[in-house]
């Protein structure tokens, strides 16, 4: 992983906090990853073209995590990820305002499903009247699911 974090915060701190109202801004974390902001990203930062793989607890279920992956034009690889539970969610694009940038592709896909891990596992174990039995078996079975795509093994033979 590379920190791009104190190079973001250097080309904010020049624009003051509004700096996400700033298309120079925007423009200058965009060249981190090597990306024409016209072009590869939105008006947002988040990457325009970008695969996704979602994982669910399975047929009919209401658990599921997406994982979120783009490369940038410089190599390196951005992540987002997203869950969803019948009583919680999150979602998060690959960003040019991520403070994270990674070498592979293998090790984005990584840190999304540890990210997704960990949305679900506070979504587990989530102690307010909403929480159901049926919702913690869900977490639990996507979540085991997530941790066995960490090292999803590609074949040589498709």
């Amino acid at each position: 992983m590379i920190d791009l974090g104190p190079q973001q915060d250097a080309i904010k701190e020049k624009y003051s906090k509004d700096y996400y109202h700033s298309p120079q801004c925007l423009a200058e974390v965009a060249a981190l990853w090597g990306i024409d902001i016209n072009q590869e990203a939105n008006q947002h930062g988040v990457f325009k073209d970008y695969e996704t793989e979602t994982i669910s607890a399975g047929a009919g279920s209401r658990h599921y995590a997406e994982i979120h992956l783009a490369q940038a034009p410089n190599g390196l690889w951005a992540a987002g990820s997203s869950y969803v539970t019948p009583i919680s969610g999150a979602a998060c694009g690959p960003s040019i305002w991520s403070p994270h940038a990674y070498e592979s592709r293998q090790e984005a896909r990584n840190a999304a499903i540890d990210s997704s891990i960990q949305g679900l596992e506070h979504a587990r174990n989530r102690t307010d009247s909403c929480q159901t039995q049926s919702n913690i078996d869900g977490c639990n079975k996507l979540i085991q699911l997530l941790q066995n795509a960490r090292y999803q093994q590609l074949s040589l033979f498709d």
